[in-house]
This record gives structure tokens, sequence and C-alpha cells, in this order.
């Protein structure tokens, strides 16, 4: 239907575009985007998960069920410990962690990106694509660093340095959006806490 010009802008606005055309594209986009991230991570999942113990069906739901948890950065589990049956499970950790910051950045920062690599017309990075981008990998880094070692002697004491890495690297990355957790927080120490709130 046709839309207002106050509307347009409101539009624009919200998913940070420049005309007209370019909002619609974005919206085309985040459907696409969306069911395309978490049908590859709901795949992945399950056939990561899947064993002879369970029906295919429920490993699928599971699986499924998870992935949009962690594209929405919503936090929600399924299982009473959140991920800690997985918490060295290198894919799991892999896969859960990337749809949950593909989540977090935004859309209007993927679109950016699309735009900019996966298009024929030319368009530059945006300014709040940058901050977005450069933000995220610098405090999941840091939080990484600093959960590592505040936790090192703590709750990861009796760990290998790549299980306590690992370990810090998915709190950092969950903590600053999600929700999930690989470590119970209730192990966790006062200044690692501390460290969760700031992030």
């Amino acid at each position: 239907r046709k839309v207002s010009h106050s509307y347009t802008m409101r539009l624009q606005e919200n998913y940070a575009t420049m005309n007209l055309n370019d909002t619609f594209s974005a919206i085309r986009f985040i459907f696409k985007f969306t069911f395309l991230f978490e049908f590859i991570g709901a795949i992945l999942l399950t056939i990561f998960w899947h064993s002879g113990s369970i029906p295919i069906q429920k490993t699928l739901f599971l699986a499924l069920f998870h992935a949009i948890s962690a594209f929405c950065n919503a936090g929600f589990s399924l299982f009473s410990n959140s991920l800690v049956t997985y918490q060295f499970h290198s894919p799991t950790i892999l896969i859960m962690s990337f749809l949950i910051i593909l989540g977090g950045l935004g859309f209007p920062v993927l679109f950016n990106i699309y735009q900019r690599f996966f298009t024929k017309n030319y368009s530059q990075i945006k300014i709040q694509t940058k901050l977005a981008l450069s933000i995220t990998l610098l405090l999941i880094i840091l939080g990484t660093i600093l959960i590592f070692f505040t936790e090192f002697s703590h709750s990861m004491i009796h760990l290998s340095i790549f299980e306590k890495l690992k370990l810090s690297y998915f709190q950092s990355v969950t903590t600053r959006t999600a929700g999930f957790f690989t470590l119970s927080t209730t192990l966790l120490h006062p200044g690692t806490i501390m460290i969760c709130i700031i992030l």
C-alpha cells in the first residue's frame, strides 16, 4: 500500500537506509537472512547433537529452538542447565556463538555489509557498521581475557588452558547479548560477575 512521507522517514531511520527502495530491500533481506542462518544453524546443531539414543525429530526440534534462540539473542534453552552439557563441545560453542554475534550486530549493520560485499551496487561501509563491528570484536576479546584471568584459579582451576579459553570466550559472547551459559553462574568469582554486568 502507499506509504506516507512521515512513515517513510521512520522506516528509513529504523533500518538505517537512504530511500524507500533500500528500506524494502532491507526488510526482504531480514526475512531471507534470518531464515537462512537459523536454518543452517539448526541443521548443523542437528548433525552434531544427534545420537542413536533419541529420535531425530526431537534432536531437530531442539536444534531449531536453540538456533532461533541464539540468533534472536533470547538465551532461552530447553536444557535444564542451559549449555553446560556442551561446554567443551567445540561445534556447539562455535555455531551458537556465531549465531549470537550475527543476531547481536543488528540488521542495519548486516544489510550494509551485504550491500557492500554481495551486491553489484557498490555501497560504502557506514560509520555505525564500523563502530558495531570494531566494538563487538573489542568487547569479545577483552571479555574473554578478563574472564580467563579471573576464573583461571577459581572455577576453572582444574581445566586445561584450551578449555579455559573456550569457556571464557563463550561467556564473553553470551554475556553481552544472549543469556546462555556453559559455566554455572553460581560458580563464578565476584570479579567475573562484575565483568559480566559491565559487558
